[in-house]
């Protein structure tokens, strides 16, 4: 039986682990256009006001040897070290099918292109609450 994941989840690469390097492998290449989940507008307003303009949504990373991208929900890029910090917020339901998403161990191999381009990865759980009356 699979354990539940308990969020934050927080992927450190190697490098930056042994603080030997901050900056990536691979840099952001644009904006992308992956669907926005429902709670991301708001987790935007926030980062920004915290963070202010070193968060940049939808940024599209292409890993070595892959033809499709992925897309960081936010991409907060630390102006000193350089470090790139992805943070997701994963929806528990689908927009687009209604079904389940980010399933234990469906965001792994996602996770490690991120790391192995000396990414960070944080991933925040969007709680969905359901009334029973």
């Amino acid at each position: 039986m699979a354990k539940t994941p308990e969020y934050p989840i927080v992927v450190i690469p190697e490098l930056v682990k042994d603080r030997k390097q901050f900056t990536p492998l691979v840099f952001p290449s644009g904006q992308g256009d992956a669907p926005i989940g429902a709670s991301e507008g708001l987790f935007e307003n926030v980062l920004k006001h915290y963070f202010g303009e070193i968060v940049s949504p939808q940024q599209v990373m292409f890993p070595p040897g892959h033809r499709l991208p992925f897309t960081a929900d936010f991409l907060l890029i630390e102006p000193n070290t350089g470090l790139h910090i992805d943070l997701e917020v994963d929806e528990p339901i689908s927009f687009a099918t209604g079904k389940p998403t980010h399933c234990i161990g469906e965001d792994d191999y996602r996770n490690k292109c991120f790391v192995d381009a000396n990414w960070l990865v944080i991933r925040f759980a969007e709680e969905v609450r359901f009334v029973v009356s």
